[in-house]
């Protein structure tokens, strides 16, 4: 930071603010004309105050990126003193300013689109989609020229004025975006730039490739202008039910993206204009694949996340709406497909060209899945899901053919394990558990939320994958606190009054400390300070600010004598449930035996009194 020379100071005012947030050298000199009162507060000290709370931190992050981003090729404002107008814009950056400070305009009842025109003298969106997908094939239009029509065509993506860009949703329509274009690139069968983002070594084979075009002819969506009209809107108004100074404007019951989007397309058509260009069927169509939505997610799916309670959840739904849509399965899955094209593909000089995320590792796990679920109307979801596994096992070349080792695989897809030598490390944690949490494992990932109870763990992928990756935790640390969590669960799950199999549990805040945690010890006791919350129909696990005080110690951690309690207690159910089996196996024998001994009559024993039974053979032996 630059010296700006003598300047003297009258009332409060705050000095070198910018060296809170960056890694600055600087001198400056400060002299006292009269008294003077001067406090101090390094960064150390500053993390420390809002260690706390989540959402404090959160809110600094946003307020320090703009204050260093002004700072940034400005002499003028490298030096130790800003104005207060920096401070001020750097507030009205963060998302909390703009929340409780929601300008009039933007306000749900009274936002309009600037730039929409009446289009009643121009083809319909349809006729215009199926212009555009003419031209990119007979043409070669670039992804430029592909952007500027969507922009036109769908007013939410508009760059100046649009919903998702007043609504400070700029990420989500970048997303869009990407996902449209590789969508025009998919059904053109343009494998070259819908794989240009991608790099040489991850990039789609032209073996997937096929696969997909072998599934889009499938769905027959390519061929119907109006269907694609329908899945371009659901691209363009999904990512505004993330929206939050949009959401938050909703009723309460409301605020999942989900049901915000539904209730939007109902009473606020006037934030997504796109919907009323839609014809009545494909209005009722675009709802049920909403409503699909929060029933069942396809990325939960692809990576083992969800059960097959949800894909029953699916079918009875689509069972329901046959006859008002016989297309909703179809539909829904090429949109799933849609939608995982623009994952991870911010829209910038590169996403723009392709799919970013869809490369050769996830377009055959993606590949796989809608192998398996486009047979959903015709096959129970028992044999979808676990059909699914098999062709997981047979990618990853490990066994499935029996209970144990299809938990296996569940396991090593949530791990997202993508070659061969990366189960080897999940077998390894697997076998440092005991017996009984094996067990208790298997239990849970083989469970299949319709007979029996199960327990949906969003962000679990993640929070297995952080703690693979950091060296101070380890993956079996991770499965023994799941077992831990698992037991928790079940209790709640069976003590409760309604009669649900499935119950939903939310560890993003638990992946995001196993990622930041320094010590193994500190992770095994996370649970006992943790928190319970609920959302709605949902529950959270909340690291509380004691968790996240303890999350950099290094040192050895003494464990509570509550959590030491429990792990006792844990060890002596687990040697009582070894027991139990080794026991009521002989029991078994033994009146086994007894029974079959009395149902012979003193007639038909031998005379000899070797009185043996040659059925029951010789009885196990006891070791304790």
């Amino acid at each position: 930071m630059s010296n700006l020379g003598e300047q003297a100071f009258i009332r409060s005012r705050y000095f070198a603010e910018g060296s809170l947030y960056a890694n600055v050298v600087h001198t400056s000199t400060l002299k006292s004309g009269s008294f003077a009162d001067t406090y101090t507060l390094s960064a150390t000290n500053f993390a420390a105050c809002t260690s706390k709370s989540p959402g404090c931190g959160k809110m600094i992050y946003q307020y320090a990126c703009s204050f260093i981003a002004q700072m940034n090729g400005n002499e003028d404002l490298a030096g130790d003193v800003q104005p207060a107008s920096v401070a001020e814009n750097a507030c009205k950056d963060t998302s909390l300013f703009q929340l409780l400070h929601l300008q009039d305009s933007l306000k749900i009842g009274k936002f309009t689109i600037q730039s929409l025109q009446d289009t009643s003298e121009e083809p319909t969106v349809p006729e215009q989609i199926e212009t555009l997908l003419k031209s990119v094939s007979e043409d070669g239009l670039s992804s430029q020229q592909i952007v500027d029509i969507l922009e036109k065509l769908f007013p939410e993506l508009d760059p100046e004025c649009g919903t998702h860009i007043r609504y400070y949703s700029s990420k989500e329509r970048s997303r869009a975006i990407a996902s449209m274009v590789s969508v025009i690139w998919l059904i053109n069968g343009r494998h070259d730039e819908f794989t240009r983002p991608q790099s040489a070594a991850r990039r789609m084979s032209k073996d997937v490739w096929e696969k997909l075009q072998e599934f889009v002819l499938w769905t027959g969506i390519a061929s119907s202008s109006e269907l694609v009209h329908a899945v371009m809107v659901f691209l363009a108004v999904r990512g505004l039910g993330k929206a939050k100074n949009l959401v938050q404007q909703l009723p309460a019951e409301y605020h999942f993206p989900q049901s915000a989007v539904i209730h939007m397309m109902k009473r606020r058509r006037n934030v997504m204009p796109s919907v009323s260009r839609l014809s009545d069927s494909m209005q009722d169509l675009l709802q049920y694949i909403f409503q699909v939505e929060e029933k069942f997610s396809l990325a939960q799916f692809l990576q083992g996340e969800n059960s097959p309670g949800q894909l029953s959840l699916l079918k009875n739904f689509i069972r329901a709406k046959v006859d008002d849509e016989p297309r909703l399965l179809k539909t829904y899955l090429f949109a799933g497909l849609c939608m995982m094209t623009g994952k991870h593909g911010h829209f910038d000089d590169q996403s723009c060209w392709g799919s970013r995320f869809m490369d050769e590792h996830n377009g055959r796990m993606l590949t796989m899945s809608l192998q398996a679920l486009k047979h959903l109307e015709v096959v129970s979801p028992h044999a979808v899901y676990w059909s699914y596994m098999s062709l997981c096992a047979q990618k990853l070349k490990v066994q499935a053919t029996s209970a144990s080792e299809l938990a296996l695989v569940r396991l090593s897809n949530l791990c997202r394990c993508q070659e061969p030598q990366d189960c080897q490390d999940v077998r390894a944690a697997w076998m440092e558990l005991d017996t009984n949490d094996q067990d208790l494992l298997s239990s849970y990932l083989l469970a299949d939320g319709i007979n029996e109870e199960t327990i949906l763990f969003p962000f679990l992928p993640q929070c297995l994958v952080n703690a693979r990756n950091n060296t101070c935790v380890g993956l079996a640390a991770m499965l023994v606190l799941l077992v831990e969590l698992i037991e928790r669960m079940w209790i709640r799950i069976r003590s409760a009054k309604d009669a649900s199999k499935m119950c939903s549990l939310d560890l993003s805040d638990l992946a995001a400390f196993a990622a930041a945690v320094r010590n193994n010890a500190v992770l095994k006791c996370c649970l006992e300070d943790a928190k319970f919350t609920r959302q709605g129909t949902k529950l959270q696990l909340t690291m509380t600010g004691k968790n996240w005080n303890r999350a950099e110690d290094t040192e050895a951690h003494l464990m509570s004598m509550t959590h030491s309690m429990q792990q006792v207690l844990r060890k002596q159910r687990s040697l009582e449930n070894t027991l139990a089996k080794v026991f009521g196996h002989q029991h078994a024998f033994l009146k086994q035996t007894m029974i079959g001994l009395s149902a012979m009559s003193d007639e038909t024993l031998p005379a000899e009194p070797n009185r043996t039974n040659p059925v029951f053979g010789e009885p196990p032996h006891l070791c304790v």
